[in-house]
């Protein structure tokens, strides 16, 4: 009597299908997973950066902000007054503290705007919001909100920043 001992081209074949059906399952799930990081860590980011500013808005008593060039934009810089003239934009007259390149494109509302400022008392001035371009994935927090005295993180929902 012969015995085989090996699996078939069938058998073989079957398998490999399965395992790519698998994988390529898989691989859309992660896909997934690091956009959504990447959004949530984005955010946070700004809302530290945010925060920041207007401590220091507060502490050194000048102007300081977020500033970008155009919306959406994956860089944001993060400047002070120097010549105490409260802009962050005009030539000379500010210090870049520092430049931030997200991982994802980021819409900035702060109205006609591209800055979110805060004077010296640490108060805003330019209001508006923060939210990611691609809303495919919602992750815990994927929007910022700019107030007066407040800066908050929600999410993005029907047209605005929901905040928990």
């Amino acid at each position: 009597m012969i015995r085989n001992k090996g699996f078939s081209l069938l058998e073989v074949l079957i398998v490999i299908a399965i395992l790519a059906i698998v994988v390529s399952m898989g691989v859309s799930v992660y896909h997934d997973w690091i956009k959504k990081n990447q959004i949530l860590n984005n955010t946070k980011l700004l809302f530290s950066s945010l925060n920041r500013l207007k401590i220091k808005a507060f502490t050194e008593k000048r102007t300081c902000g977020l500033y970008w060039a155009a919306s959406p934009t994956k860089t944001v810089f993060l400047r002070c007054d120097t010549d105490y003239d409260n802009q962050i934009t005009d030539s000379g007259g500010y210090e870049e503290l520092s430049s931030i390149t997200l991982d994802q494109e980021f819409y900035f509302n702060a109205g006609i705007a591209q800055t979110f400022r805060f004077f010296k008392e640490g108060i805003a001035k330019d209001l508006g919001n923060i939210r990611p371009v691609d809303l495919s994935v919602t992750p815990r927090y994927n929007c910022i909100v700019v107030s007066k005295m407040r800066i908050k993180m929600g999410v993005w929902e029907s047209g605005e920043c929901h905040v928990k």
